[in-house]
């Protein structure tokens, strides 16, 4: 990434630095459902109903940072790239003398990174506070996790920007987060972690893109991934980046290519 998506990237998340209301009522929100989520789970476990892949000291870990971290998850599509394609402002981003594609990945990445940030720092230190949520096992477990965060953030704006431009060039962008958002947020680990899953389940979902989004950063917090299964957890973010990017950037040839511009 150069200098000028460098700087796209930062205007875009200091711009969404200043919704700071939003990000307290949203915060206060993740609050009330993760101890809902906590009720639920631990009757599971006192009634003996969850599943043996997970302790339940890191079930819990799992279901607080899974709600600080909740907006790593996509809830929509890129809502300034669908709004621009259907409004045709898109004509203003192709103007400009840089790659669309990673103009708008820039954009979701400091769109993203934003709300992240200003939700999970006050909800982990809250949690701390209270006493429901662990340190990382070591130094190196908190190293892995913040990397594999980040890696996350990135994966996840990603698979944002490609929604739109399916959404967009191929039926609407509502439709594709209907129908998509609440498969996602399964697969991620934000319903249920994803170890209480049975193992042929877990199998398949360990192949798809979407632990990376939530299931193995969090799992490494708590030392529940580690040795060659963290290197491997790591190289499922990357390897899924890659091809995600590659993906976006096929999709946005071909959107292009077929696209007409009013009046000009």
């Amino acid at each position: 990434m150069n200098g000028a998506y460098l700087l796209h990237c930062s205007l875009c998340f200091r711009a969404a630095l200043s919704q700071r209301a939003a990000a307290v009522a949203g915060m206060l929100t993740q609050l009330a459902f993760g101890e809902l989520r906590i009720q639920v789970l631990s009757a599971c476990y006192a009634l003996g109903v969850a599943a043996p892949g997970m302790p339940r000291a890191a079930a819990m870990d799992y279901i607080w940072l899974g709600q600080a971290f909740l907006r790593l998850v996509p809830m929509r599509p890129d809502e300034d790239l669908a709004d621009a394609m259907r409004t045709g402002a898109l004509a203003n981003d192709l103007c400009r003398p840089v790659d669309a594609y990673w103009w708008w990945w820039s954009r979701a990445v400091g769109r993203l990174a934003a709300p992240t940030l200003l939700r999970c720092v006050p909800l982990i230190l809250i949690c701390f506070a209270l006493g429901v949520l662990r340190p990382p096992q070591s130094l190196g477990c908190a190293l892995a996790s913040l990397d594999m965060l980040v890696l996350a953030l990135l994966v996840s704006a990603t698979i944002r920007v490609a929604l739109a431009l399916i959404g967009d060039w191929g039926g609407g962008a509502n439709a594709t987060a209907t129908l998509g958002m609440p498969v996602i947020w399964m697969l991620a680990g934000i319903v249920v972690p994803l170890p209480l899953f049975p193992p042929a389940v877990q199998h398949v979902i360990g192949i798809l893109p979407f632990r990376a989004l939530l299931d193995s950063p969090l799992r490494v917090w708590s030392g529940d991934l580690h040795g060659p299964a963290l290197g491997w957890a790591m190289l499922h973010q990357v390897v899924w980046l890659v091809a995600l990017v590659g993906f976006g950037r096929l999709l946005t040839r071909r959107g292009l290519a077929r696209l007409t511009v009013q009046g000009g």
